[in-house]
């Protein structure tokens, strides 16, 4: 079955029609941790492992999956998409426009004070 773009309004029904419904957020572990939609799951499309990583986190192909990157700019939902389709996932839905089209909560700033290791850290300035 072709994967079914979806846009930035349709997971919340899709969700509903979908109870068991993954949401696959396959950017890198480190956007992932700056923000996701809710009951998400991280599993980084360009990695080696993640055919492998995805037998556990989808068991049954018949489960529904929606996959969704940073927007519509960039290309890991795609190839998501058709990684998932010849895993032999049955339900594929991608969310091509992206994390950045939707209002997901980002962590808040931290201030104060922190120590900083100078021989591990390093500042660079672009102008």
């Amino acid at each position: 079955m072709e994967p079914t773009v979806i846009t930035p309004d349709q997971p919340p029904s899709l969700q509903r029609s979908h109870p068991d419904l993954v949401l696959l957020d396959v950017r890198l572990a480190e956007d992932f941790t700056c923000g996701h939609l809710p009951a998400a799951i991280n599993n980084c499309v360009f990695e080696v492992a993640f055919a492998e990583r995805m037998k556990p986190l989808v068991p049954d192909l018949r489960t529904a999956v929606c996959c969704y990157s940073q927007s519509a700019q960039s290309y890991e939902s795609r190839v998501a998409a058709e990684k998932l389709q010849r895993l032999g996932c049955e339900k594929i839905f991608d969310l091509r426009a992206g994390i950045a089209s939707t209002h997901v909560a980002r962590p808040a700033p931290v201030d104060g004070s922190h120590l900083i290791d100078l021989s591990e850290s390093r500042v660079e300035w672009t102008g």
